[in-house]
């Protein structure tokens, strides 16, 4: 991937090292029939939850179910085991080969009585750290995003979607104070647009 290898290249060469292996994400969203959570982000509504079951590198042990919280511009998530769930409450996911090596697993039917899978994403990530400043940078690349549609077998995945866009993310403490001069040079470098980014919220726009 050319455009990964750039932007690789370009960070490490501005003071950012790697901070962890190239990981593949991939995470199953959840949202009500009339999809409120997907609704409330395209409105920018300020309190306001995601649900996901997501897994690392396709490794099927280590699925985690994550709520993600945003309250204005603080955010936090808390987290819920697959283990919590009984085997009647799941299902294998079928992603039809569309997904690649997607690992045979059981995710939840509905979350919490009421949320139901709604879109699979998976994407590359790749992760950087700059100590000098505290900043943090992941940039998502490869992003592939499918609906969801359950069955009395399975969940499936009928097909998938590329996306046209990749998405560099930059982090740092609130306390702390961002390298301006090097974020200013990463957007002109890259032509950026600074914007706030819900891949679930371009997955469902993409896909339906």
């Amino acid at each position: 991937n050319s455009e990964e290898m750039t932007v690789r290249s370009f960070l490490l060469s501005n003071s950012l090292s790697e901070q962890y292996p190239k990981r593949l994400i991939t995470s199953l969203y959840y949202d009500t029939n009339d999809y409120s959570y997907y609704l409330e982000s395209l409105d920018g509504v300020p309190n306001r939850q995601k649900i996901r079951a997501r897994f690392y590198n396709n490794d099927s042990s280590q699925v985690t179910i994550e709520f993600k919280n945003k309250s204005a511009n603080l955010g936090w998530k808390q987290y819920k085991s697959i283990q919590d769930y009984n085997e009647n409450e799941l299902l294998y996911i079928n992603a039809h080969n569309v997904f690649g090596d997607i690992p045979k697993l059981r995710l939840p039917i509905f979350i919490n009585k009421r949320f139901i899978p709604t879109a699979l994403i998976s994407y590359s990530r790749r992760y950087f750290y700059c100590p000098l400043t505290d900043l943090r940078i992941t940039f998502d690349y490869s992003i592939l995003q499918g609906p969801a549609r359950i069955n009395s077998k399975s969940i499936d995945i009928p097909y998938g979607v590329p996306s046209q866009h990749a998405v560099l993310e930059i982090k740092y403490d609130k306390q702390s104070n961002p390298s301006l001069p090097l974020i200013k040079k990463l957007t002109k470098e890259f032509g950026l647009i600074l914007s706030s980014c819900s891949k679930y919220r371009q997955a469902i726009s993409a896909i339906f």
